[in-house]
Order: structure tokens, then C-alpha cells, then sequence
């Protein structure tokens, strides 16, 4: 089997492959990539990751971008972990709508409270970027609360554990950061609980050195 390297940046969206990865159990390389050191900028990196993002993930002469990517295909490869549903069950859809809202949605507006600059180059313009942005994730956060009350168990998809439990740490914290207001979300909040209680979880945060509102 071709050795398994994530490369990672301190909780960010590359958080959510650690964490899978560390619950899998098998031997895998962790390497940390600071991007403000300019690590994602080399010519190496580059090489794995045109645009210089986290996560990657590496096995043998396998890369792998993109987290949404990532998750399926280590779930997949893992079918005893029964983090995936089967394909063609509605579980699975429900999986992939997750896991685009997400993406299109919530990750938007996080780099957007995070990175005005990546909205516009009129340093004038960035306060604005950033309102928007916190005002959208406080309409994507009710809505993740919603979803995950009406799911029907303790799980985004209920009473099985799957690869969208694995995004959501990410963005609680990410509000945490943004010191946003997350009393109003007791549902995720038991789901966040959850999550921090199991060892895969707090071993990642220890080599990434965070905690679940900040940095360590």
C-alpha cells in the first residue's frame, strides 16, 4: 500500500481529511504547510497544488485536492468504516448536498469575513466584503442548525456517522473565530461536543495546535 501524506494548514477546511484520516487508523504523514511563511507558494508545492490550497492528499503517485474529494474517496477506500453511504441511496445524495452547501455556500462566505481582498482590490471595499460575509454565515449557520434538528439522530444524516460530520467541527470553530454569536445553534453545539470527545479529534488538534475557538 503507497504511503498516505495529507498536507494541512492550521485549522483550516484541511481540518476535516485530518481528522478522517486520524479515526482510519492507518499509518499516514501529516506535513504542515504555513502559508505565511510562503510554503504554499513554492515551486514543489505548487507542483501538487496549482493554486496553492490545502488540503492535498498523496498516495504514491496519487494526488488528491479538493476536501469534498478527499473525504469520499478515503471513506470509499475504507468501506468498513461506514462513512459513506452507498452510492444511489438517498443517503448519498443527501451526503453531496451537504457537502456543496458547504462549499458553494458557507466556505464563500468565510473566505469573505476572512479575505476581503479575494472580493476586491479597493482596499475601501473591504469592510463591505466582510458585513456581507458574516450576514450570510449567520443565515448558513441557522440553517445548519435547522437541517441538523429535522436529521432525525445525533448525525448530519442521522443515526449514522458519515463524512459530512467531519466538515462541520471546522465551521463551528471558524464562527468561534469570527466571534460570531453561536448560542443561538444548541443543536451543532451538541454535535460539536460530540465530535471533541472522541481521541481522532483531540489528537489533531494537537498537531495542529488549536482549540475549538482558536489557536494554541
Amino acid at each position: 500500500m503507497a504511503t498516505t501524506t495529507l498536507y494541512y494548514s492550521r485549522g483550516s477546511y484541511s481540518w476535516a481529511p485530518h481528522m478522517l484520516l486520524e479515526e482510519l487508523g492507518e499509518p499516514f504523514e501529516a506535513r504542515r504547510v504555513d502559508a505565511t511563511q510562503g510554503q504554499n507558494r513554492t515551486p514543489e508545492y505548487l507542483k501538487l497544488h496549482p493554486r496553492g490550497h490545502v488540503p492535498v492528499l498523496v498516495q504514491g503517485d496519487f494526488v488528491l485536492t479538493e476536501t469534498t474529494a478527499i473525504l469520499f474517496h478515503l471513506a470509499d477506500t475504507h468501506p468498513g468504516s461506514r462513512l459513506s453511504p452507498a452510492p444511489g441511496t438517498h443517503a448519498r445524495a443527501r451526503a453531496y448536498e451537504w457537502c456543496g452547501f458547504f462549499s458553494t455556500a458557507i466556505h464563500v462566505a468565510i473566505r469573505q469575513a476572512f479575505r476581503p481582498e479575494r472580493f476586491t482590490t479597493d482596499p475601501a471595499g473591504h469592510p463591505g466584503v466582510v458585513a456581507s460575509g458574516l450576514e450570510a454565515l449567520k443565515r448558513f449557520y441557522a440553517e445548519v442548525e435547522t437541517r441538523l434538528e429535522s436529521s432525525g439522530g445525533p448525525y448530519a444524516l442521522g443515526e449514522q456517522r458519515s463524512v459530512v460530520d467531519y466538515f462541520l467541527p471546522v465551521f463551528h470553530r471558524w464562527g468561534h473565530r469570527r466571534s460570531l454569536d453561536m448560542t443561538p445553534y444548541p443543536v451543532w453545539q451538541r454535535h460539536m461536543d460530540a465530535m471533541l470527545a472522541r481521541p481522532f479529534v483531540q489528537a489533531t488538534m494537537e498537531r495542529e495546535e488549536i482549540t475549538p475557538t482558536g489557536l494554541k
